[in-house]
This record gives structure tokens, sequence and C-alpha cells, in this order.
């Protein structure tokens, strides 16, 4: 079986989640959990697909998920720190 893709065979990984800090700055710290992906054995599971549930696979390059997650996060921060400065406002 090949590695999982989300922890790199190591069966923890480390997603980010949005921290305000005491000064009510709000940052993004890592935690680290058990992947979800290979419930923590560290291999890729195989997919259970079937001919007609599932679309024709084209010869695309894939679309880079750590690049969307960094520009949702980024997305999150800002309207998080739009949301703080309207309640600081009140």
């Amino acid at each position: 079986m090949n590695p999982c893709r989300w922890c790199d065979g190591t069966g923890t990984w480390h997603p980010e989640k949005p921290h305000r800090s005491e000064a009510g700055e709000i940052t993004w710290i890592q935690v680290a959990e058990t992947c979800r992906m290979c419930v923590g054995i560290g291999e890729e599971q195989p997919r259970q697909e079937t001919a007609s549930s599932q679309p024709a696979r084209s010869n695309a390059p894939p679309v880079p998920y750590r690049d969307a997650l960094r520009a949702e996060r980024e997305r999150l921060t800002t309207r998080l720190q739009e949301i703080d400065a309207a309640l600081s406002d009140l």
C-alpha cells in the first residue's frame, strides 16, 4: 500500500485552527490529531468506487489542496478580524 497523502504515513496530521490570544489577536495554531483519512494507520485506504457512481477521470493535473486551504485560511482570518473589529465598536 501507499503511504497516506494527508499524514505522509505517520498516522498523525497537523491541521491549523484559529486561536484568539489574550490581547485579542486572532492567530492560527497547529494541533496534532490522529489522521482522519487513514484512521491513524499511515497507509492510503483503498477507494470503493463503482463505474456508475464516479465521473470519468481527466488527465488534468491535481489541484494543489494546500494552496486552496491557505487561501481559505486567509479569507477566514480576514473575516474574523472584521467581526472582532465590529464587536469592539459596540
